[in-house]
């Protein structure tokens, strides 16, 4: 199930970054898109925490190759996504003009909207490692819990702190580092270590009626806080802890998995959805259909949908082609009287 449940993820960030429901009924996606789908990157965090930091605190921190392997590439696909996003930003002249903007990019925002992911999966990765290395289980979880009560202030109960001038002070200094406390700080460590224990303890119980439960509390919490104008930002929720902690163990109940080019495609499809919101956007200019497949919200969303699928699977088939190439060279150049 965790594989598949990778595609719904997917399909729920882009929810996010098109609001489907806009046009319709702005409340819609206060409750659905920025609730019921912020469960998206907790789910690839807690993959993360399950299938790469857990194994690696199990074995004593020992197999550090792997750990390497693993920050390694998540370094390259966010250097090649800066890549890729480095025309549309000088385009946009949103493009860092200091050192701190630089940094700031690097380490907490991203090159592009959407990109923020990688630096807070690398910072909250060698964060969560750090602290199991020196501390208990327990001592770290109420820093990562600690961690995300703060940041939860500067998120979606903004509007608390807003009002109490010392502490909004204090806020305000974060932001200039960072533009959100949804970041590899605040945001990442918790959900890295719930994988992480799952996988420590093998923890695979849970019921659907505590998921469901959890689930509406954290609906009714993204309305609240909606409707009392009190969000910043609507990624972090007090209920989605408890959301995930029965949602994870569930998901891990189903022991089919995908083929493999189903996960690397999930990946691609996180970095190149924001290039399909453009393509689309483009074509309903040129062929004057900005109005139903820009304007109308639900419409818009399956665009996007539907254009990055299509990117996904060229990309598949295209990687696919060159592997098929590579293997076609290595067998010629192996047969006799080739030298």
């Amino acid at each position: 199930m965790i594989d598949y449940f990778r595609v719904v993820a997917a399909f729920f960030v882009i929810a996010i970054h098109t609001a489907p429901f806009s046009s319709i009924e702005p409340r819609l996606d206060a409750v659905l898109t920025y609730g019921l789908c912020r469960i998206a990157v907790p789910f690839f965090l807690m993959t993360t925490g399950y299938f790469v930091l857990g194994p690696y605190w199990r074995s004593g921190f020992s197999d550090s190759e792997k750990y390497r392997r693993f920050l390694k590439k998540i370094v390259l696909l966010y250097g090649g996504a800066i890549l890729l996003y480095a025309p549309f930003v000088w385009y946009a002249k949103k493009y860092p003009k200091t050192i701190l903007d630089i940094l700031k990019m690097l380490l907490f925002d991203g090159a592009f909207y959407h990109l923020w992911y990688f630096p807070a999966l690398l910072l909250g990765s060698i964060l969560v490692v750090g602290l199991l290395r020196h501390l208990s289980e327990r001592q770290t979880f109420v820093i990562t819990g600690i961690l995300y009560l703060i940041g939860l202030f500067g998120d979606s109960y903004y509007g608390v702190v807003e009002k109490l001038p010392t502490v909004n002070t204090i806020y305000q200094g974060i932001f200039y580092i960072s533009s959100y406390t949804r970041n590899g700080i605040f945001y990442a460590p918790v959900f890295l270590l719930m994988g992480a224990c799952l996988w420590q303890r093998k923890i695979k119980q849970s019921t659907g009626e505590g998921c469901i439960v959890a689930l509406l509390v954290m609906l009714l919490e993204s309305d609240i806080t909606y409707r009392l104008e009190l969000q910043r930002h609507s990624s972090m929720y007090l209920a989605l802890p408890v959301v995930m902690y029965f949602l994870y163990p569930l998901l891990l109940k189903g022991t089919k998995k995908a083929r493999k080019e189903l996960r690397s495609g999930t990946s691609f499809l996180y970095i190149i959805h924001p290039i399909a919101i453009i393509l689309v956007r483009g074509a309903a200019k040129a062929l004057g259909l900005t109005s139903l497949w820009v304007d109308h919200s639900l419409i818009h969303y399956g665009m996007v949908c539907l254009v990055s699928i299509v990117l996904m699977v060229y990309e598949l088939y295209l990687i696919k082609l060159i592997i098929l190439y590579k293997r076609r060279r290595a067998y010629v150049s192996k047969r006799p009287g080739m030298d």
